[in-house]
């Protein structure tokens, strides 16, 4: 197979696994309900419009100073078992606090408040926020973004941010967005929320409660179970369906054919790359037969080699050695896929296809070609396949080792002569 030829089909290959990927992206309905159908949502009286979303720090929202407030020109980290923030204190940097039982109640942070602890609740004003925590509790004013991450997740009727990240087994919202919010969780709550923005959902349980706005657009899966929406205080509706691959045939074609022609062209590039690096490696490649003894090598290695960088853990002398071993095992794990995607094309291209062209292009299709049909097989391709990676890891290594070996020899020879 010529390079030409070779590079035409790769390129046919890989315009068509873009192609099936769009189609199977398309196979996923996007359903819109506009829930304003007469375009008077703006109508809904929008009661926070002192804290328009353009606006990070409304006059009406500037933090209170007393005449002895202390303020604070640097980081500052704060650790205890309760933990707190001085309540009479302006942080002019950001602030990390940790502890048991974490509180921050600070005048204002103009920078991102960093917390984390078993309880964490902030009543202060901050211009970020990002949490974590078993409870984490946000009841002040954010003026810009909040992180909030925990078991339970609560803001509070008295908070405002301008756009809300959370995440938790259990997501309370109950005061106002003023852009934004994007919540994950088994169960989210909304109670006497205002969001001016979108809501953007992840959650198996939703449920309104009280009096809610959302201005922006509600966006959810649809088998999420949604529980006394009241649309007519929603600006639009947005649920996806994500097509039953089980009984949707076409999709799962479409699926496999997308993965199977991605996998070939960048297992195809990555094999000829391998072989373009060195003539005489991609020689030996050829040439060597002992697939079982490498895959012994790799084996071993893949015990070896992380239990001794675990034994340079203990040692702070030896980290960046540490480190230079985590980058080289990374990058031989990452060739063995060409090397062994390599291998697989050399059998077929001499023992089932009894060709005579040892060509790197044809090598590197076959290879490819039959390394990614193997990988869709259930159970059996992808161990198949993991047993030939590890035989590729192996050679590699055995590589390393020849190469390094006939260096010293080389070495030796020259100074001998000398």
């Amino acid at each position: 197979m010529s390079k030409k030829s070779f590079y035409i089909v790769l390129f046919c290959i890989a315009v068509a696994g873009i192609g099936f990927t769009f189609a199977t992206q398309l196979r996923t309905q996007n359903i819109y309900e506009q829930a304003c159908p007469d375009g008077n949502c703006e109508t809904i009286i929008k009661e926070y419009e002192y804290l328009p979303i353009e606006d990070d720090h409304a006059a009406d929202q500037a933090p209170v100073k007393s005449e002895g407030a202390e303020v604070v020109e640097k980081s500052t980290g704060i650790a205890d078992d309760s933990a707190e923030t001085d309540e009479n204190t302006i942080y002019n940097r950001n602030i990390f606090i940790a502890g048991n039982d974490v509180t921050a109640k600070q005048i204002d942070v103009n920078g991102v408040l960093f917390a984390a602890g078993r309880k964490v609740r902030a009543t202060g004003s901050q211009q970020s926020i990002a949490a974590a925590g078993e409870t984490v509790v946000l009841d002040s004013v954010t003026h810009q973004e909040a992180y909030l991450a925990g078991l339970n997740v609560n803001l509070t009727e008295n908070a405002s941010v301008r756009d809300l990240y959370a995440a938790g087994e259990t997501v309370t919202v109950s005061g106002i967005v003023r852009g934004d919010a994007y919540l994950a969780g088994e169960s989210i709550i909304f109670e006497n929320a205002t969001i001016l923005g979108d809501a953007n959902l992840a959650s198996a349980n939703v449920e309104f409660m009280g009096d809610n706005m959302i201005h922006g657009t509600l966006r959810y899966d649809s088998d999420t179970r949604v529980a006394n929406l009241d649309k007519s205080k929603v600006g639009g509706i947005a649920s996806y369906a994500i097509p039953d691959v089980t009984k949707d045939v076409t999709y799962v074609a479409l699926s496999y054919a997308a993965k199977v022609c991605t996998m070939i062209a960048s297992i195809a590039i990555f094999v000829v790359f391998l072989a373009k690096i060195s003539k005489t490696q991609y020689q030996r490649f050829i040439e060597n037969k002992s697939a079982v003894k490498d895959a012994g090598i790799g084996f071993i290695a893949l015990i070896v080699i992380p239990s001794i960088m675990l034994a340079f853990l203990a040692f702070d002398f030896l980290a960046l050695i540490n480190i230079v071993l985590i980058l080289t095992l990374a990058i031989v794990l990452i060739s063995s896929v060409g090397v062994a995607a390599g291998r697989l094309g050399k059998f077929v291209n001499s023992k089932i296809l009894k060709s005579k062209d040892t060509g790197v292009y044809q090598i590197a299709l076959l290879g490819a070609v039959t390394f990614s049909l193997i990988w869709i097989i259930p159970v059996f391709g992808p161990a198949f396949d993991f047993v030939l990676l590890i035989a590729g890891f192996g050679y590699i290594l055995g590589e390393m080792i020849h190469n390094s070996v006939l260096r010293n020899k080389q070495k030796s020879a020259l100074k001998t002569k000398e």
